[in-house]
């Protein structure tokens, strides 16, 4: 009985990894480019959030690298 709901398993994740690849692939096809002339600031120390991490988190970040592992860390462990 475990072998076939073992095999059961396997195949749900298999659909499910296909279904978000699949997923993945049409949302990279249709996403626009995002400007260039952004200049974002970070809410904490008010420098340029790097570019990189824009693009990355797709322009919906209030932080940059190193003030949101701060932010984390506090939120993580009550400071």
């Amino acid at each position: 009985m475990a072998d076939s709901a073992d095999a059961a398993h396997q195949v749900e994740e298999a659909d499910r990894q296909r279904a978000l690849d699949a997923t993945l692939k049409r949302a990279a096809s249709t996403a626009k480019p995002l400007p260039t002339d952004i200049h974002a600031l970070c809410i904490d120390c008010q420098l340029a959030i790097e570019p990189a991490r824009l693009v990355a988190l797709r322009n919906c970040t209030s932080r940059c690298a190193s003030c949101a592992n701060e932010h984390e860390e506090r939120m993580r462990y009550g400071r």
